[in-house]
């Protein structure tokens, strides 16, 4: 028994024209964009699960933790933001006088 995904990646490639409106590749953004609300919850709830193993001393599930990372840049915190956010609190940490990043970035 096949999902519905496993059946349009079936159908796109034996049709992977880009320029053919409609069609497997349509069917499939359209599938992929009417559930993201519930991958976006399942990627929260797989990273947690991560968060949650390590804290235990679990060893997490490689495969997990590997699709976790490979969509964290698009369901995660973005790269920049955890590096200022952490750059802050280190600079907190040490009693160092400095301006936030984002009192900077407002002038």
């Amino acid at each position: 028994m096949s999902s519905l995904y496993d059946d349009l990646c079936e159908k796109l490639k034996k049709d992977p024209r880009l320029t053919k409106r409609g069609g497997p590749r349509f069917d499939i953004n359209l599938l992929l964009f009417n559930a993201r609300d519930s991958l976006r919850e399942l990627w929260e709830a797989a990273d947690t699960n991560l968060i949650e193993a390590r804290r235990v001393g679990r060893h997490p599930s490689e495969r997990l933790e590997a699709i976790v990372e490979k969509l964290r840049p698009i369901f995660g915190e973005r790269a920049r933001d955890r590096f200022l956010s952490n750059f802050d609190e280190v600079v907190k940490s040490q009693d160092l006088p400095h301006k936030s990043h984002k009192a900077q970035n407002k002038t």
